[in-house]
């Protein structure tokens, strides 16, 4: 128990005995401070502290930059100090001792060394940091120049501007260099094109080293390097006094110009290879005639005067060619009508060759049209004896119009009569429906008879509509040829026949459309007196039995007023004595229907003689004698 304070008492001590050394050692250090770092070594020694510090004894950064100057051009170092705000000193601390030292820097895997001012591309990026930055904590230093990492493989030097020719991917290729461009560095004396350009760089530069492969060519004359392939028989005229560089086979303007000093002007497709004409050696000389070169493949016809005809331009005819309607004469087939105006193309088509382009479009044994025209009515008349002979109904000035005559059609199945013979043949032979195309020729065969096939049914099915089987449906029932309106047919054959004033009644009053602008009606129409007749009665022979028609009074149609009506048989009251002779209106008189109407009452009810006749027994007061 009594050794615990005692423990404490010795641990206080200890602890105060260390704090009072800490506290002289930092006294001492602020006091005289280290050695400087061996960078700083020229600058140690009493008397040169102002060079650093100012007098407050701080390191201003000005003060550093006075042997420092490469630090304030660095664009990586600058943006760190204003980033941070620091001082130089709180980063690079010195009095150290002569080992400290003063720069720790190790970049991260990502650093972005585009951030220095420099960015790295190519095979730079995946190199080591140390391979150009070789001394220790020195960044700055590292050489940009090429030369300054890498051997001039070219001795004698081509210059320090490697980067002329070459790219960062690769040394070998010199792909920057630009053979189509002169003067400067990375451009050539002689400049590639044409052909050239796709030749390899081995073609011309075989020697080895710099001289002799790069530099010091000869390039004045093509045979430098390309052999004559004339052996010298051309003369003086150089090479590209013929040729260009885009191909041994092109011939250069200049060429075609001086080939006209020989009295033949090279033109158009004259304009070909010259060994087609002067063989491979260019030593055959050739005459100016056309058929020193060319086959005459008109078998002496025309004349050996190609040129009225044809240029140099192309084997067609030349524009202003004389050669007409009468010089086609001379050939197996005369032009004649609307043959005469159609371009040569037309019949003679391109790419077909001589023989069948101009010899063979027309044989002598097969002068049909078809030959060249496409038959345009689909092939319907190929059944017809002489069915494919198109002059049958067409001639050689024009295809339309037709020479068909009425006369013609007599023949056919259907004979054309009154309305149809001012018809035009459109009308009827009309051109095929869609998914057909729009130049489909009208259908001149087993065009439908029937008159459906041209005409609406404007009775809109009434009478069956147009594919009822035998004459259900058929127009000509009533209808004639001449005129529409104009009509054979008889109403007495019908279920309602027309007599008296029915007969004079106009169509229209009982044919008339259901609603306006509907179809008038024709069929399936009421025969009862009230569809077309008010009932001037009001009901009276309906309301009440026996039920009575119109027909059971009015039977005849020549006036609505019933003559001989016997009022014995047809009544329930029989008019006998001065009865007969009373007027009809005495006993059926006329009252009020309603406010607008009257009506004649014809079933009077009760048939007592006191109904029309006043007692003339009865006494004063009314009563019975």
């Amino acid at each position: 128990m009594n050794s615990i304070p005692h423990c404490r008492c010795f641990a206080s001590s200890f602890l105060f005995f260390v704090l009072l050394i800490a506290a002289r050692d930092v006294s001492a250090q602020s006091t005289s401070p280290g050695p400087l770092a061996h960078a700083h070594a020229s600058i140690d020694g009493e008397g040169q502290c102002r060079r650093c510090h100012g007098e407050d004894g701080r390191i201003s950064a000005q003060a550093c930059m006075t042997c420092h100057a490469r630090m304030e051009g660095s664009r990586f170092h600058r943006r760190l100090v204003s980033d941070s705000g620091k001082g130089c000193a709180d980063c690079h601390p010195d009095h150290r001792g002569r080992r400290a030292l003063l720069v720790r820097f190790t970049p991260p895997p990502e650093f972005d060394h585009g951030e220095t001012g420099r960015t790295l591309v190519g095979s730079h990026k995946s190199i080591a940091c140390r391979k150009c930055h070789t001394r220790a904590n020195r960044w700055l230093d590292a050489k940009t120049e090429c030369i300054g990492c890498h051997e001039d493989k070219h001795q004698p030097s081509l210059g320090v501007h490697c980067e002329a020719c070459h790219g960062e991917d690769k040394f070998k290729g010199a792909d920057r260099f630009d053979h189509t461009r002169g003067g400067g560095a990375g451009r050539a004396r002689y400049l590639l094109d044409g052909k050239h350009r796709d030749a390899p760089c081995e073609k011309c530069h075989t020697s080895r080293g710099i001289q002799g492969r790069w530099r010091g060519l000869t390039f004045g004359k093509c045979d430098d390097c390309h052999r004559d392939p004339h052996a010298g028989k051309m003369g003086s005229p150089t090479c590209a006094s013929c040729h260009v560089t885009t191909g041994w086979k092109d011939i250069s303007k200049d060429a075609v110009r001086t080939h006209s000093r020989f009295g033949f002007p090279l033109e158009q497709r004259h304009i070909i290879p010259c060994a087609k004409c002067h063989g491979p050696k260019i030593d055959k000389k050739v005459e100016s005639r056309c058929d020193a070169c060319h086959k005459q493949p008109h078998q002496n016809r025309f004349g050996m005067r190609c040129g009225d005809c044809h240029d140099a331009h192309a084997w067609a005819l030349r524009p202003g060619a004389r050669f007409d309607a009468s010089t086609h004469d001379k050939t197996r087939y005369k032009l004649e009508g609307g043959h005469q105006p159609v371009r040569c193309v037309k019949c003679h088509e391109s790419g077909k060759g001589y023989a069948n382009r101009w010899q063979l479009a027309h044989q002598p044994e097969d002068k049909r049209c078809v030959v060249c025209h496409k038959d345009p009515h689909g092939g319907p008349f190929r059944s017809v004896e002489r069915g494919d002979r198109c002059e049958t109904c067409h001639d050689l000035k024009g295809f339309t119009p037709s020479t068909y005559a009425l006369e013609s059609h007599d023949r056919t199945r259907f004979k054309l009569e009154g309305g149809h013979v001012m018809t035009p043949c459109a009308k009827c032979h009309t051109r095929p429906q869609p998914p057909q195309p729009k130049a489909a020729a009208p259908r001149l065969r087993d065009t439908p008879l029937r008159c459906h096939a041209c005409h609406a049914d404007v009775h809109r099915g009434q009478f069956g509509g147009f594919d009822m089987p035998g004459e259900g449906g058929t127009c000509e029932r009533c209808h004639v040829t001449e005129r529409f309106k104009t009509l054979r047919f008889d109403h007495q054959k019908t279920k309602f026949p027309l007599s008296d004033k029915h007969a004079a009644t106009n169509c229209a009053s009982c044919h008339a459309p259901a609603t306006p602008g509907a179809v008038v009606r024709w069929s399936g129409l009421r025969r009862e007196c009230a569809s077309c007749h008010a009932d001037v009665h009001l009901g009276q022979f309906e309301s009440r039995g026996p039920v009575r028609t119109c027909e059971s009074c009015h039977t005849g149609a020549a006036t609505f007023k019933r003559p001989g009506f016997d009022h014995r048989k047809e009544t329930a009251w029989a008019l006998d004595g001065k009865h007969a002779r009373v007027k009809c209106e005495a006993c059926h008189v006329e009252v009020p229907a309603d406010s607008v109407r009257r009506v004649r009452l014809w079933r009077l009810g009760p048939l007592a003689c006191e109904a029309c006749h006043a007692n003339p027994h009865a006494r004063p007061d009314g009563g019975a004698r």
